[in-house]
């Protein structure tokens, strides 16, 4: 879909309906676009209607498929496309993220009714009833309860305790849904020390010292958040048993902590990573070494990600990519306008520890321990205190705006 316009958000409004609106559009979508998506070219997407409103361009997209999906819209970085990205769910989850999100109804944005709904857009709303004149479904298959707690329409047959169990089943889901396990990974130990930099300093030593402060920054500020660490001692794991850690805490954010070196003395600053395809020599050469951490181990798994293996990675975990790009930038900022060290910036890269955690991840290389000002920085108690401070306030940002809750302040 091609997006020449201001800005965009979309709605998943229900389970199978997606609503999408295209701020500054100044016309209806393409006739042979829609010829397209009538003739299924756009399976499992179908074109319901596009209405344009004051503001812009108000589509409805609905998904043909029985498998539920959660929704994710983007834009691609080398060209004005939209794209859709769909990331499989169960019934459960999904009926949380759409439950009591309003369907918007285009035609009454023309002269700008409405109400806000949850996600920001100013909108013309139907809480019940659809342009046919049928009840909305309402959380796992039930009708909607009107204001005296009756059904909205004939009595559904479920019994009062079968309610209960569903509501028990809705609220673990939901439990389950908050931010509150992060997976903190020193990178290298034990025989492997990583990158050695000026004065024979252990990239391995380093990142242990500043990961074990970023948990007990977590630990203060944030009680209500589990901190799992992939080691807490110089011990050696293997790149697919720190994901594998991580996936058994049921973690919500893993964070890889590495210190950087170039041949290059003068190289220095922060670079926060998520997966994604290699862009950059730079990024290469970064890869290249973390990955390299497989000569060290005896088992056979992984060494390095192809193309296709990444591809494959960023369609099935499209929403994870996207999580973990929002919070790298947020990490970035913190780097630069907090902690106020050089920021080189937000990268992708095909790291294989990225690959095996099953959840939001990141890679952070703290600064270049070959450069000899850095080195001492990073050598210091100060230097590691404002490297995890920084990783800190961008994972606690990152929990207050997922949960929309307020979290004590730390600086």
């Amino acid at each position: 879909m091609d997006a020449r316009v201001d800005s965009f958000v979309m709605i998943q409004s229900a389970d199978s309906l997606l609503q999408i609106l295209l701020y500054g559009a100044s016309e209806s979508l393409d006739e042979e676009l829609v010829r397209e998506f009538r003739s299924g070219e756009f399976l499992p997407f179908q074109l319901v209607e596009s209405t344009p409103i004051a503001a812009g361009l108000g589509i409805d997209l609905t998904l043909s498929e029985a498998q539920p999906y959660e929704a994710r819209i983007y834009r691609d970085a080398g060209s004005n496309d939209l794209l859709i990205a769909l990331t499989e769910t169960d019934e459960v989850s999904l009926a949380i993220l759409t439950d009591g999100l309003p369907i918007v109804t285009w035609p009454a944005m023309r002269s700008g009714v409405g109400s806000r709904a949850q996600s920001g857009v100013e909108t013309g709303v139907q809480d019940n009833d659809d342009d046919n004149g049928r009840r909305r479904r309402g959380l796992f298959g039930r009708r909607d309860r009107g204001n005296d707690g009756e059904s909205g329409n004939n009595a559904s047959g479920i019994a009062g305790e079968n309610n209960s169990q569903e509501d028990a089943e809705y609220n673990g889901v939901k439990e389950n849904l908050k931010f509150d396990v992060v997976v903190l990974d020193a990178g290298h130990g034990g025989h492997d020390p990583g990158t050695i930099g000026v004065g024979g300093l252990y990239e391995k030593d380093i990142v242990l010292s500043v990961t074990k402060k970023v948990g007990a920054y977590i630990e203060e500020y944030l009680p209500n958040v589990k901190v799992v660490y992939t080691r807490e001692d110089d011990r050696f794991i293997e790149l697919h048993e720190r994901g594998a850690i991580a996936n058994r805490a049921q973690g919500d954010l893993f964070v890889s902590i590495h210190a950087n070196s170039a041949r290059s003395r003068s190289a220095y600053g922060a670079e926060v990573y998520f997966l994604g395809l290699t862009r950059t020599e730079s990024a290469l050469e970064v890869m290249k070494r973390e990955n390299s951490v497989v000569r060290f181990e005896e088992s056979t798994q992984i060494a390095s990600l192809s193309e296709e293996d990444v591809l494959i990675y960023e369609l099935a975990n499209a929403a994870n990519i996207e999580t973990s790009q929002e919070i790298a930038a947020r990490m970035e900022e913190q780097f630069s306008e907090r902690a106020r060290r050089r920021s080189r910036g937000v990268k992708q890269a095909a790291f294989v520890v990225l690959y095996h955690a099953s959840m939001p991840a990141l890679l952070v290389e703290l600064g270049f321990i070959s450069n000899a000002q850095e080195a001492q920085f990073l050598r210091s108690d100060y230097g590691q205190s404002i490297m995890a401070s920084a990783i800190f306030r961008a994972i606690r940002d990152t929990k207050v705006e997922q949960e929309g809750g307020a979290s004590e302040q730390a600086e």
